[in-house]
């Protein structure tokens, strides 16, 4: 169980059970929006939604919401555009 009583919504894309992208959040607004744009952009199934405090200090995100790709933090304290998200998403590939 999350902060405030939400769940950490996990979906596993196969491999070693972790998705590429992360949105981690207290489950705010912005982070929710941050997590919408990233299912838009990426599809449900390649975003994990983080809300653990504790995941999230360990990933060394000091300002939510963030995203994160293969365990890097590519964007902290904003939400960003799906359009945004695809082109890091093309630029780490």
């Amino acid at each position: 169980m999350g902060l405030f009583g939400t769940t950490t919504k996990k979906r596993d894309i196969g491999g070693n059970g972790n998705a590429r992208v992360q949105v981690m959040g207290t489950g705010c607004r912005k982070c929710h929006a941050l997590y919408e744009a990233a299912t838009e952009a990426l599809g449900a199934d390649q975003v994990d939604y983080v809300t653990d405090m504790a995941r999230i200090a360990e990933a060394g995100v000091m300002t939510t919401p963030a995203l994160v790709m293969d365990g890097t933090v590519v964007s902290a304290g904003k939400v960003l555009t799906a359009d945004e998200i695809r082109t890091l998403v093309e630029e780490r590939s």
